[in-house]
């Protein structure tokens, strides 16, 4: 009885543990690495995801906001010609909808990355982004956002309205 007692309470503890996933990319000569906290139920995730540069010279990392934590992502963006960054994107939990968050990261001289974004930088799931690249405005890429939002107008017909933000 104690060996089925002991052998569930080990699946249960391997189960619950957040699952670390290995990126196949170095950044700055260090590994990359993604915990993803796994899944509350089939909606929302168990808590945030974070992104770390292991070390040496030491362990640096970026949790998302509570909310996030379901697919995180990390690709790496040319800022300029001699500096790059981390772009880490991550789902919200949600059922009929849900909500991104991005971070473009760089190593401090502490243990965390700074985000160059601003902290709440998200987008519906209905929203769109990208780097572009336009030497005329910016010499650093722009990241650019467009979002679909549902404006309820009085006595008419409801309207879409598509904004757009620019951060470089």
């Amino acid at each position: 009885m104690r060996f089925w007692a002991l052998a569930l309470l080990t699946i249960g503890l391997a189960v619950a543990q957040p699952k670390v996933i290995k990126q196949p990319f170095q950044f700055m000569g260090r590994d990359v690495t993604i915990t993803d906290p796994g899944m509350e139920d089939d909606f929302f995730p168990k808590g945030p995801a974070t992104i770390c540069m292991e070390a040496p010279p030491r362990r640096q990392c970026y949790t998302a906001p509570d909310a996030y934590g379901i697919k995180p992502a990390v690709s790496v963006v040319q800022i300029n010609k001699n500096t790059s960054a981390l772009f880490f994107s991550v789902a919200s939990g949600g059922v009929s909808g849900f909500s991104l968050h991005f971070a473009l990261l760089y190593p401090r001289t502490d243990k965390s990355l700074e985000n160059f974004f601003f902290p709440d930088m998200s987008l519906s799931n209905q929203g769109e982004h990208a780097f572009w690249n336009d030497p005329t405005i910016s010499a650093a890429p722009i990241f650019v956002t467009a979002e679909w939002v549902r404006v309820q107008m009085k006595d008419t017909m409801d309207r879409i309205d598509i904004s757009s933000r620019l951060t470089s």
